[in-house]
C-alpha cells in the first residue's frame, strides 16, 4: 500500500486498479461526473496519475444527486444506462427526506451480492444454514443472492406480524435471523406481552442491519434470545460494505471490506481527513450508477486494527447520523445529539421525539417506553434536568407502550418535526372548536339559570 502525501488513508494497489477502471467507464458514460470533473480539468484517467490526487476529487452527496434526479427524471444523468436496461429500482425509505431512487443493473447487482457473500461468511453464515430474512421485499434481493451463493437456505419475510414471526422462527427451525433493531425490539416486546419464551429455538446467532445498534439494545436482544447479536454496515447506495467483529462485544465494531469501496473519514466542515468524522466511500462495484467520494452522512470513529481474527483494512464504530441542525426555541439543536443523550439512559427501551407548535408557542414532546413504568417520575426528572443543563429548555414527557414506535415494518422514525402549517392549523382549529363549545355551553347555562330564577 502507498499512502498519499496529504491524507491519512491508504489505497491498495488492487483498489487503485479497480478505481481507474471505474473512472474510465464513468467519464465515458456518466454525464453527471463528466461535467463535474470537467470543471476541475479531469477528462480522463491520465489526469489522475497518483493516489494523492484521488483525495482532491470533489465530494458527492445525496442532496446533489436528488436535485439531479429532479432536473433529469427519473434517475438523473448520473445513470450510465438507458432506463429500460436496469434490473432493479430501489428507493430510500423516506424517513429522513424525499425518497431517493437507486437504479441497479444486472452487473452491479451481481457485484454487490458477491460482497455480501464475503460479509456473511465472515459473520459465520455457512452452507446449510436456514436464514430467516426479515428484510422488506425490495431490499431482500441482494441478501437472497448472497445466501444462494453461500448455498444457504433463504426464508423470505412475507410481511407477517411480529407474533407470527415468533412462531415462524420455531416452525422453520431457522438457524440465523436477519432483521433491523426496531423489528427485533418489537418482537421482544410482543413476546413479553404474550409471555413467549424467545430462547426456545434453533438459532445460532442474530444479524442486525440498516440501523445503529446501541450497546443497551444489543444487550437486551442477546438476553432475550440467548444467542450472540452480530451486524453488518449497509446502505441503499453501497449495499453491504462492512461486518461486525465477532470478538468484540460492545460497542459494535465494524471491519471494512476493502474490495467493496475506498474508505476515508473527513471532517464535515473542513473536508480534511480525520479519524472521527463523516464516512466517505467510493463504490468499486457499482458502475452503472457510480458513487465517487460519496458522503454517507454517517459519523464514525476509526479504531486501530488490533483484531487478529479477520483480514481487513480499517475498523470503525458508527456514532450516528450527521443531520442538519434544526432551529427550535430560538436556538439550533442537533437531532443526533438528543437521540444519543436519550440512548445513554439504560432505563429507556425506545423513544420518539416530536417537535410541535400550537397557537401559543412551540415545544418538544418526548414519548418514552421504559423498563419499569413505576420509575417514570424518577426517569422523567433525570431527563428534564439533563435537557435543561445541556440545551436550556425542558421537554414534555409521555410514557407509552413501546410498540407504538414502530412506524414502518423495518425502521422506526424517532425524530419528527410536526411544526408545519397543516399541523398548526389543525391545533388552532381544535382549540377554536373546544372554546366555541365551552362558550356555547356557558351561554346555555346562563340562560337556564336566568329562566329558573325568573320562574
Amino acid at each position: 500500500m502507498r499512502r498519499g502525501k496529504n491524507n491519512l488513508y491508504n489505497i491498495s494497489d488492487p483498489q487503485w486498479s479497480s478505481f481507474l477502471n471505474l473512472l474510465d467507464y464513468v467519464l465515458k458514460n456518466s454525464r453527471f461526473y463528466k461535467k463535474k470533473y470537467g470543471l476541475y480539468g479531469i477528462g480522463s484517467t491520465k489526469d489522475i496519475n497518483n493516489k494523492d490526487k484521488y483525495f482532491h476529487l470533489p465530494l458527492t452527496d445525496r442532496n446533489e444527486l436528488s436535485k439531479n434526479q429532479n432536473i433529469f427524471p427519473p434517475y438523473g444523468n448520473n445513470a450510465c444506462l438507458d432506463t429500460n436496461k436496469y434490473l432493479i429500482l430501489r428507493s430510500s425509505s423516506g424517513t429522513t427526506a424525499k425518497p431517493f431512487l437507486m437504479p441497479i443493473s444486472k452487473r452491479d447487482f451481481l457485484n454487490t451480492s458477491n460482497i455480501g457473500v464475503k460479509a456473511f461468511r465472515q459473520l459465520g453464515i455457512r452452507r446449510g444454514d436456514k436464514v430467516l430474512d426479515l428484510h422488506p421485499p425490495g431490499s431482500h434481493l441482494n441478501v437472497f443472492q448472497a445466501l444462494v451463493n453461500l448455498k444457504a437456505t433463504d426464508i423470505p419475510w412475507q410481511m407477517q406480524t411480529p407474533f407470527q414471526i415468533i412462531h415462524m422462527i420455531k416452525a422453520t427451525k431457522a438457524t440465523i435471523l436477519i432483521t433491523s433493531t426496531s423489528m427485533m425490539l418489537h418482537i421482544i416486546d410482543i413476546a413479553e406481552k404474550e409471555k413467549v419464551d424467545l430462547k426456545n429455538h434453533k438459532l445460532r446467532f442474530l444479524v442486525i442491519g440498516s440501523e445503529i445498534v446501541s450497546p443497551h439494545a444489543k444487550n437486551r436482544i442477546e438476553k432475550a434470545f440467548g444467542v450472540p447479536c452480530k451486524s453488518f454496515y449497509a446502505s441503499l447506495e453501497f449495499n453491504i460494505t462492512a461486518y461486525s467483529c465477532s470478538y468484540r462485544k460492545s460497542p459494535m465494531l465494524y471491519h471494512h471490506i476493502s474490495s467493496s469501496s475506498i474508505f476515508e473519514v473527513i471532517d464535515p466542515k473542513t473536508h480534511r481527513n480525520t479519524y472521527m468524522g463523516e464516512l466517505v466511500l467510493t463504490n468499486l462495484n457499482r458502475f452503472d450508477y457510480p458513487l465517487i467520494r460519496y458522503r454517507t452522512g454517517d459519523m464514525v470513529k476509526v479504531i486501530p486494527n488490533n483484531c487478529t481474527h479477520h483480514k481487513f483494512d480499517y475498523s470503525f464504530e458508527v456514532l450516528g447520523r450527521i443531520d442538519k441542525k434544526i432551529r427550535f426555541l430560538a436556538r439550533y439543536i442537533d437531532p443526533q445529539d438528543i437521540q444519543l443523550h436519550l440512548q445513554s439512559h439504560n432505563e429507556i427501551r425506545d423513544f420518539r421525539i416530536e417537535l410541535k407548535k400550537d397557537f401559543i408557542s412551540e415545544y418538544m414532546l418526548i414519548k418514552l417506553s421504559i423498563n419499569n413504568p413505576l420509575q417514570y417520575k424518577k426517569i422523567a426528572k433525570k431527563i428534564r434536568e439533563g435537557f435543561f443543563e445541556k440545551w436550556g429548555f425542558i421537554p414534555a414527557i409521555e410514557v407509552l407502550p413501546s410498540f407504538i414506535f414502530q412506524f414502518t415494518p423495518w425502521k422506526a422514525k424517532r425524530f419528527v418535526d410536526l411544526r408545519s402549517d397543516d399541523h398548526v392549523k389543525h391545533n388552532i382549529n381544535t382549540f377554536q372548536t373546544i372554546t366555541s363549545r365551552l362558550a356555547l355551553s356557558l351561554y346555555y347555562r346562563i340562560i337556564r339559570r336566568y329562566t329558573e330564577e325568573k320562574k
